[in-house]
């Protein structure tokens, strides 16, 4: 779990350990003291790949995960990625304290207590946890102003483009899914296999983006006309709004929209029942 942790954590934005290589070289520059003194890329490349990659077959001494951490890392995630990585170090060795010279908090979170734990897991969890507050707003939302100037028709003719996109956005990002699984399946521990995968972890986190992005826009003009037609039709229920605006949409809404693959619940990490109905994604 540690090893995977480390392999997570100190990627950088290319699913690779190239930044903190290049970090190591610097900071080993004129310190005969540091693990790094005297040494290239090269020789840390190989060094870095038996703590932290495949190949590791035991987690790099507390020391060193502190040095590569310190180097990787923005100083204001330093305490929570330090405490995360202190506990899985004391479970790795069955430690009766945290490890030696570590005074801050410690703790094992959830899914390194699971049979099978993914990068996607780990990724997630410390987005979670890195993401600032969400502050409450202090009383009913304001309702969007509808402009002066608002061509129904055009609003329309959005809403059916952005209905129409969304089943091909998820059917992509479902294909990628399956792929990296197949993937994952063949891959060795030749790096080219490695740099694949991560590439491909990397593309399928950015079409999840875009797709939640794309359905934020869809809501966001779903219900810019539905208060156009409360506006023109009084005394209609919101129901009422939301069927008129379904029939027209549906002349070219042919396609069920499918669930998107982040949304299934993992009972044994492996993908699971759809946590709600297919249609909520349109």
């Amino acid at each position: 779990m540690l090893i995977l942790f480390l392999a997570v954590v100190l990627a950088d934005e290319h699913g690779s350990l190239a930044s903190l290589h290049e970090r190591l070289v610097e900071a080993g520059r004129g310190d005969e003291q540091h693990w790094a003194h005297g040494r290239d890329v090269k020789s840390l490349q190989n060094s870095t790949t038996k703590l932290v990659g495949k190949s590791a077959y035991r987690p790099p001494r507390w020391e060193l995960i502190v040095v590569f951490l310190q180097l990787q890392l923005p100083p204001e995630h330093l305490p929570l990625i330090l405490g995360v990585a202190a506990g899985l170090y004391r479970h790795a060795y069955d430690l009766p304290g945290p490890p030696p010279d570590y005074t801050g908090p410690f703790y094992l979170p959830e899914w390194a207590r699971h049979t099978r734990t993914t990068p996607e897991m780990i990724s997630d969890d410390l987005q979670k946890r890195l993401a600032p507050p969400v502050q409450e707003p202090a009383g009913e939302p304001a309702a969007p102003e509808i402009p002066a100037d608002l061509d129904v028709t055009e609003l329309v003719a959005d809403l059916r483009r952005y209905r129409q996109l969304l089943p091909f956005v998820l059917r992509g990002i479902r294909e990628l899914d399956l792929e990296v699984g197949r993937q994952r399946e063949r891959a060795d521990y030749a790096e080219i296999a490695l740099q694949l995968q991560q590439q491909q972890f990397v593309e399928f986190h950015q079409l999840k983006h875009d797709y939640r992005e794309l359905q934020r826009q869809h809501e966001k003009l779903q219900n810019l006309y539905a208060k156009h037609l409360m506006r023109e039709l009084p005394g209609s229920s919101r129901a009422s709004v939301q069927q008129v605006i379904d029939d027209q949409l549906s002349v070219t809404n042919r396609v069920p929209v499918p669930r998107p693959v982040w949304e299934f619940t993992e009972s044994d990490g492996k993908g699971g029942e759809l946590a709600e109905d297919a249609s909520s994604a349109s």
